[in-house]
């Protein structure tokens, strides 16, 4: 498990993970969009839609904001808490709003006007299917709650530490597990929109759990404090876990294979984000440097979905294989990315970062 010594400024295993996931919405994405000639009967669109790599990928955004996030709220709480605002702001909706006019632009008939109040606010709304291409867009809303929370807390208590999150999840997670139980039926954030939000914040609250215990005693080499490290980060680990292995257990137990589904591709996400950041952080240089440009790639990979079909259609090249076209949606969505990380979102962030 690595120490403090070898955490980077830039995070390398954060910014390659980035990309990991970003690579898997754009996969489940551009499947729906792909012609069916080249989908149907396809050993790799099955794969697929056995794993639900769209659903993995959006685990593991969530975990890095949370491992992420809090820790760049420290100091004078009023002070941090409005340059925390301030650079979230110009991180956050230039880049967005852009993204989102390029979008009704390219299928106007596609969004009312009502519709796009929601997209100028990046309000959290239940009904996903109401942003059309950019349903994704989703994901944003849940993330501008956790800032609100995080945001309070801080301005509440002034520090995060590994008694707080601990205490936050457990906070979260019996009433969560109590009306999933009683109420919701199973677990099914997935599908859910109402379980996705609280597992959500659980998801977000365990990353931040997992950078404190990093933080704290990390440059002692005492194999009691190594030992004690691996304890919290199981005990966090634990009560992130207790309703996907529970929707495992009557996945098997009652033949759902939905309950099953549901509860693997969960654990198998928060697997790939334990494994790959903290138990044996990955740092692929390459991927790291995609990976700084996954916020504007995953605004704009519904644009790509959008017209890459339309130029396929008119060069003739419909009947690739699968893996060739999928291929071509991921090199075309981070190519576009890269020039609106470029032109679009750095200057957004310098411009957030200079205003006094």
């Amino acid at each position: 498990m690595r120490t403090r010594e070898t955490l980077s400024p830039r995070f390398i295993e954060i910014d390659s993970l980035r990309f990991i996931a970003c690579a898997l919405v754009i996969i489940q994405h551009g499947l729906s969009y792909l012609p069916q000639s080249a989908t149907q009967g396809s050993p790799l669109e099955r794969i697929i839609l056995i794993l639900s790599p769209g659903w993995l990928g959006v685990l593991i955004f969530f975990s890095i904001s949370g491992f992420v996030i809090p820790s760049s709220l420290k100091g004078p709480r009023l002070g941090s808490l409005k340059t925390f605002i301030k650079r979230r702001f110009f991180r956050l909706y230039p880049p967005f709003w852009t993204a989102a006019l390029i979008i009704i632009l390219l299928d106007p008939k596609k969004y009312a006007i009502t519709d796009l109040l929601w997209r100028v606010s990046m309000l959290p709304v239940q009904d996903r299917n109401v942003f059309g291409h950019s349903s994704y867009f989703w994901t944003l809303h849940i993330e501008l709650v956790f800032y609100f929370l995080v945001s309070l807390l801080f301005l509440l208590f002034g520090r995060f530490t590994y008694r707080f999150f601990i205490s936050i999840l457990i906070i979260i997670a019996i009433p969560y597990t109590v009306w999933v139980a009683t109420v919701g039926g199973r677990f099914a954030p997935f599908f859910d929109f109402s379980q996705c939000l609280p597992f959500s914040m659980l998801l977000m609250f365990w990353g931040g759990c997992c950078r404190a215990v990093l933080q704290e005693d990390s440059l002692s080499e005492n194999p009691r404090k190594k030992y004690s490290r691996a304890v919290k980060i199981g005990l966090a680990s634990g009560i992130l876990t207790m309703l996907p292995l529970h929707a495992i257990y009557f996945g098997v137990s009652e033949w759902s294979l939905w309950q099953l589904h549901e509860g693997s591709s969960t654990i198998l996400g928060i697997f790939i984000f334990l494994f790959w950041a903290i138990l044996k952080p990955i740092k692929p240089a390459f991927l790291a440097l995609l990976g700084r440009n996954t916020y504007s790639t995953y605004l704009l990979h519904g644009a790509v979905n959008l017209t890459l079909p339309y130029f396929l259609m008119k060069v003739g090249i419909m009947d690739w294989p699968l893996p060739s076209l999928l291929i071509l949606v991921l090199v075309c969505s981070f190519a576009i990315g890269e020039l609106f990380y470029r032109f679009v979102e750095i200057p957004s962030n310098s411009l957030g970062r200079n205003i006094k």
